[in-house]
């Protein structure tokens, strides 16, 4: 994505956040030791590009919280107060 943003003349400045509503894959994605259990414990971390990323500081991953994750209502089925405060988001108060 950064490569087209700087074709465009978009200048791009590292790291770069990335919001994530799960926990798990920041803690999977930084420089910390997990004990993995479950089936996360046969990924070899060398095989996220993620994981390349953040320790190159190219990325920065942050949590956001699933009530306020923007993205959600671009890809999932929201009704209801969610859809509504999303929506506000998006829009800025625009109707």
């Amino acid at each position: 994505m950064t490569g087209v943003l700087e074709e465009l003349g978009v200048k791009t400045e590292y790291p770069i956040d990335v919001y994530q509503d799960n926990k798990s894959t920041i803690q999977m994605a930084s420089n910390e030791t997990v004990n993995f259990r479950g089936r996360s414990k046969f990924i070899d971390r060398k095989y996220f590009s993620v994981y390349q990323h953040v320790e190159n500081n190219k990325i920065n991953l942050v949590y956001v919280g699933t009530e306020a994750m923007v993205a959600d209502f671009f890809t999932k089925a929201i009704v209801g107060n969610k859809f509504d405060s999303l929506k506000f988001s998006i829009m800025g108060g625009l109707e």
